[in-house]
């Protein structure tokens, strides 16, 4: 009686085995890389993003807009060091293209308040 039971065991974990061995398979599959690297639409409509674009930010109502992250920089040739991967103030050649919008209104050698792109090694004013 005791060998019934045992096998009775035997096949259910061969069955809960099984059932993670396809679970992990199936999540395998749905979350490959390839799936990972779609384009983000971002709006109150239900469009694909466009085309060529990484990320598409879309609204019917235009009543809403992109708010860039709020900074206060200090130094035009400084890179603040919470932005920087080893914690270091100074050059990121890596950050190239950052987008922030400074604080800041005595900013030396910039023109105070306004949206900023790193360059590598200074902080140039867009607008």
């Amino acid at each position: 009686m005791g060998s019934h039971l045992e096998k009775v065991k035997l096949k259910k974990m061969k069955k809960r085995r099984t059932f993670l061995g396809v679970a992990l398979c199936a999540a395998l599959l749905l979350f490959q890389p390839s799936v990972l690297l779609a384009q983000v639409h971002i709006g109150d409509t239900d469009a694909n993003a466009k085309g060529g674009s990484l990320l598409d930010l879309t609204s019917q109502t235009a009543k809403l807009g992109l708010l860039p992250l709020r900074v206060n920089i200090d130094n035009i040739n400084k890179i603040p060091s919470d932005f920087s991967e080893r914690g270091e103030e100074g050059p990121a050649a890596d950050l190239r293209g950052l987008i922030v919008f400074n604080i800041n209104p005595t900013l030396a050698g910039g023109n105070g308040e306004g949206l900023y792109v790193w360059d590598g090694m200074k902080w140039s004013k867009v607008f």
